[in-house]
């Protein structure tokens, strides 16, 4: 959990992302941590990559609203499939 640094956490990687079968990531549906990339930024970012949002696990809700605030994605590298 890197508390709304995953961005710069891939940023440091992106030159091995290609040699990864899949990655779980927590995305926030809305900032939670000033300056923070929301889930649209990461999705974006591993289909450039050619990775596949294979599955989302739910987690952070708002308890008064019911409003999903973050969730787990897990991609997986399009290389490993099939």
């Amino acid at each position: 959990d890197t508390q709304g640094f995953e961005d710069q956490i891939l940023n440091g990687f992106e030159k091995n992302i290609r040699n990864v079968y899949g990655i779980q990531i927590e995305l926030s549906i809305v900032e939670l941590y000033k300056n923070q990339k929301l889930y649209d930024h990461f999705i974006r970012y591993f289909m450039e990559n050619d990775f596949v949002l294979w599955k989302l696990i739910p987690g952070f809700t708002n308890q008064k609203t019911g409003q999903v605030l973050q969730f787990e994605g897990i991609f997986i590298n399009n290389k490993y499939i099939n």
